[in-house]
């Protein structure tokens, strides 16, 4: 605490991957490639490692009372990050290790217009690219370096306006922005931005007798029933039409009931 209306905060964490280093199912599956090109199961094998990031945050948040700003700073340096390489001289795709650079911004606003009024926004951008080219088991070079990895946004948006206009309900409309990915490593499959508008509404009642606090909400999720890529398989880097894309989930309702004993 800088005073009592002002924080900074540092963070450090290194963090070890999933583990996905199993490249025989890729192997079996393509073997007549893999032993046309004399390559052998061991040798894909010996290129994996465990994958390693180190991640640095610095922060800060000023609270003025009726309103708040918080901006963060981040910095990410990740060692054999897994892809599925498309290897040409081979004609198969296999996993791979890949060194990965992020950094960006992250800033949050919040402000009490009133009593009953609230309004929040967030924004971020992001940078998530490959330190350098990939090199295959067959000695292929994949012109990477400087590239946004797949399923990596760098912009990002939040506005939202909570309304209570009593002490029990409240009211909070909020709409979501994500700009245009890749569905490839080299950048060449371009997934539109999408914009998502969702509407809460919920009923707290305090204290109710041998029971406690109990909610109700109702969501109205995907309110306009966009439709866009929601998820891409974002380990690909594969021949064009190979990659996997999973659409957002349409127009839906969804009911919360709670209770606080």
């Amino acid at each position: 605490s800088v005073t009592d209306n002002i924080q900074v905060y540092f963070a450090y964490g290194k963090t070890i991957g999933d583990g996905k280093v199993n490249q025989y199912p890729n192997f079996i599956q393509s073997r007549s490639a893999f032993d046309k090109a004399g390559i052998t199961l061991q040798q894909i094998w010996d290129t994996l490692e465990p994958e390693i990031a180190d991640k640095f945050d610095l922060g800060l948040r000023i609270n003025g009372g009726s309103w708040y700003v918080a901006p963060t700073l981040y910095y990410s340096q990740t060692t054999n990050k897994p892809v599925i390489v498309f290897d040409p001289q081979i004609g198969v795709s296999y996993l791979q290790n890949a060194d990965v650079t992020g950094y960006g911004a992250e800033l949050e606003l919040g402000m009490e217009a009133n009593s009953q009024i609230s309004v929040f926004t967030g924004l971020s951008y992001n940078i998530f690219e490959f330190d350098g080219d990939i090199r295959t088991a067959a000695d292929t070079v994949i012109s990477t370096n400087g590239k946004q990895i797949p399923d990596a946004p760098e912009l990002m948006a939040k506005l939202g306006i909570v309304y209570r206009p009593t002490s029990r309900w409240s009211i909070s409309p909020v709409v979501r922005y994500v700009s245009s990915r890749y569905g490839d490593a080299l950048n060449t499959v371009s997934i539109p931005s999408y914009t998502v508008a969702d509407l809460s509404i919920n009923y707290r009642e305090r204290a109710v007798p041998k029971v406690g606090d109990v909610s109700f909400g109702l969501d109205f999720l995907n309110l306009f029933d966009a439709q866009y890529i929601a998820i891409i398989s974002a380990t690909d880097d594969q021949r064009p039409g190979s990659t996997s894309y999973y659409p957002g989930a349409p127009f839906a309702v969804a009911g919360t009931v709670s209770v606080k004993f």
